[in-house]
C-alpha cells in the first residue's frame, strides 16, 4: 500500500514538474441552464514562480442528438493585449472571468445555434467538446505551440418530457370552465413559457387532422405554471363537440398559424388529447324560459346561456350587445329558424339610449362600426315574418365574437 502510494506522490510530483501551469475544466451538471461562458470557466494553478503572460484559445465542438458533429464556436479570450497568471491558483467563474476576459472574441459557425444560445442564455442538449488552451502572448495568433491544453467533454440532457395529464384522453367535459394540467419541465427555465392551444374535432377528423386543417378555437400563451383553468371569458365550448389540445414550451412564439411547425425557439411539444362536450337534453335543457320582452326590457346577451329560451310577447326583441374593444367593431345578427333556414341581416344599428324610440334602418356592413360600449338593439319580429309560437335563433356577431340565443314569439 506504501509502495502504491509513494509511486502516485512521485508521478504527480513529476507532471507537475514537466508542466508549470494546468488548466482544470469547469464542472457543468447535465440538467442544469449552462450558460455559453461557463465552458471557458474552471481553474487555473500556476505551480511555477514565473508570471505568465497568456491569451486563452477556445475551441468547441457540437454534437447534436442526432448524432450530428460540427465546430460550433472558437476564439481568443484576453485582457486587452493579454491576460496574465501569477503562480498560485485562479478561479475563473461567473465572478472573475469578465475581468480576466473582457476581451472575448468568439466566432460562432452556425447561427441559429447562436440565436437560440443568446436568447435562452442556456446550452441546448447535446455534447459539447471543449479545448482551452494557453498560449504565449508573444506566440502570434493561430500557433499551436501552447503553454498548457486541457480538452475536456460535457453532456447537457434533454428536457424532461411534456406529457399532458388532464382533462384525461377521450373524457367527457360537463363543467364550462375545466382544468388543464400538464407535467411540468425540469430544468426550469426562466425566460420559457407554457402555451395551450384548443381545435374543433370536425366529423370524419383525427385530432391532429383537426390542428393541421381548422382554426385554433381557444389559445394562451405566457403561462409560467402547468396549471390552467379555462377562463370565463373565453369562448363557450359547443354542446356535442369534440376538441383537441396541446401544450407546448416555448421561448417567444412557437407554432406558426394552426400548422404543426417547430420554431427556432420551441423547445418541446405534448402530444395530443381529445375531450368531448356532452348533448344537451332537449326538454330539460332547452325549456329555460326568460321572462318576455315586453315594456321596453333589454336582455343582456352576454350573461345568457345557449340553452336560454327568451320569450317574445309584443313582436319586438330588445338586446343589450356589449363591445369591450376600444376599437369600433364591425356587426350583424341572422335568424336561424328550427330548420336551420338563415335570413341574413348584413346590418347594424345607429341608435343608443337617446335613440331610443328611433327605427332601426339597415346600413350595408362595410359602412358600419360598432362604439365601444353597451348599446340598444330592437328587432321588428313582425316585420321579417316570423311566426307566433316558433323556436327561432338569433346569431350575434361582433367582430370576430359570435354567439347563438334562442327565442320565441307568444301571444
Amino acid at each position: 500500500m506504501r509502495k502504491i502510494s509513494l509511486i502516485l506522490l512521485m508521478l504527480l510530483t513529476y507532471c507537475v514538474r514537466s508542466q508549470d501551469i494546468i488548466i482544470q475544466p469547469p464542472i457543468i451538471t447535465p440538467f442544469e441552464c449552462t450558460e455559453f461562458y461557463k465552458l471557458y470557466t474552471g481553474v487555473i494553478t500556476n505551480f511555477s514562480s514565473t508570471t505568465f503572460e497568456t491569451r486563452m484559445v477556445v475551441e468547441v465542438d457540437y454534437t447534436s442528438p442526432s448524432g450530428n458533429t460540427f465546430r460550433l464556436a472558437d476564439g481568443i479570450l484576453s485582457s486587452s493585449q493579454s491576460t496574465f497568471f501569477s503562480p498560485g491558483v485562479t478561479m475563473i467563474d461567473n465572478g472573475t472571468y469578465e475581468r480576466l476576459f473582457p476581451t472575448r472574441n468568439i466566432t460562432f459557425y452556425d447561427r441559429e445555434m447562436e440565436a437560440l444560445i443568446r436568447r435562452t442564455q442556456c446550452l441546448p442538449p447535446g455534447q459539447y467538446d471543449v479545448c482551452l488552451s494557453l498560449i504565449d502572448v508573444n506566440e502570434p495568433l493561430g500557433s499551436s505551440k501552447f503553454l498548457t491544453q486541457t480538452c475536456y467533454t460535457r453532456e447537457k440532457q434533454m428536457l424532461t418530457s411534456l406529457l399532458l395529464v388532464s382533462p384525461f384522453e377521450n373524457e367527457e367535459i360537463k363543467t364550462d370552465m375545466p382544468l388543464f394540467t400538464w407535467t411540468p419541465i425540469t430544468p426550469f427555465n426562466p425566460r420559457a413559457v407554457y402555451r395551450i392551444q384548443m381545435v374543433e374535432i370536425l366529423a370524419n377528423q383525427t385530432p391532429f387532422e383537426a390542428f393541421r386543417a381548422n382554426p385554433i378555437f381557444f389559445e394562451q400563451t405566457g403561462l409560467a405554471s402547468n396549471i390552467f383553468q379555462y377562463p370565463v371569458a373565453a369562448r363557450t365550448m359547443l354542446p356535442c363537440t369534440k376538441y383537441a389540445w396541446r401544450v407546448t414550451y416555448e421561448l417567444a412564439g412557437g407554432f406558426g398559424g394552426t400548422a404543426f411547425k417547430k420554431a427556432p425557439d420551441f423547445l418541446q411539444e405534448s402530444e395530443i388529447w381529445e375531450f368531448s362536450r356532452p348533448c344537451e337534453e332537449e326538454e330539460e335543457e332547452v325549456e329555460k324560459i326568460i321572462p318576455g320582452s315586453s315594456f321596453d326590457v333589454y336582455h343582456d346577451v352576454k350573461i345568457y346561456a345557449p340553452n336560454a329560451v327568451i320569450l317574445v310577447n309584443d313582436y319586438m326583441l330588445r338586446l343589450l350587445i356589449d363591445n369591450s374593444y376600444e376599437t369600433k367593431e364591425e356587426f350583424t345578427y341572422q335568424i336561424i329558424n328550427k330548420f336551420g333556414g338563415i335570413s341574413n341581416h348584413d346590418c347594424c344599428w345607429t341608435c343608443c339610449d337617446e335613440l331610443e324610440g328611433a327605427a332601426n334602418k339597415p346600413i350595408a356592413k362595410s359602412q358600419i362600426k360598432l362604439k365601444q360600449g353597451t348599446q340598444k338593439l330592437r328587432i321588428d319580429l313582425e316585420e321579417l315574418g316570423l311566426i307566433a309560437n316558433e323556436m327561432y335563433s338569433i346569431r350575434l356577431n361582433v367582430g370576430k365574437e359570435s354567439k347563438e340565443i334562442k327565442f320565441k314569439i307568444v301571444q
